[in-house]
C-alpha cells in the first residue's frame, strides 16, 4: 500500500488515480482545508483507497494510519500552497 498526504487534493488526487490505474492499493491523508472529500469519494470508484482526515501535524493522526496499514512507500503532497497563506503569515 502507498500512502499518499494531501491525496484529496489537484496533484495527490492525480498521483491516487495513476497508483489506482497500476492496481496498487492507496491509503490518502488530507486535512481537507483544501482537498475535497468529493475527490475522494471519485477515486474510490475507481480502485481501492482508504481515506483519513487528519493533521500531519499530530502525531496520533499519521500514526493511525502506520498502525492499520503496511506503508510501502510514501507520496507527500501535503502543503499549504496558496500565495496568499505565505504573505499574511510568512513565517
Amino acid at each position: 500500500m502507498i500512502l499518499v498526504t494531501g491525496g484529496a487534493g489537484y496533484i495527490g488526487s492525480h498521483c491516487v488515480m495513476a497508483l489506482i490505474e497500476k492496481g496498487i492499493e492507496v491509503a490518502v491523508f488530507d486535512n481537507l482545508s483544501i482537498g475535497h472529500i468529493e475527490t475522494i469519494e471519485i477515486l474510490k470508484k475507481y480502485g481501492k483507497v482508504k481515506f483519513y482526515q487528519g493533521d500531519l501535524n499530530k502525531f496520533d493522526d499519521i500514526n493511525k494510519v502506520f498502525k492499520e496499514n503496511k506503508i510501502d512507500a510514501v507520496f507527500h503532497f501535503a502543503a499549504f500552497s496558496q500565495v496568499q497563506e505565505s504573505v499574511i503569515n510568512p513565517t
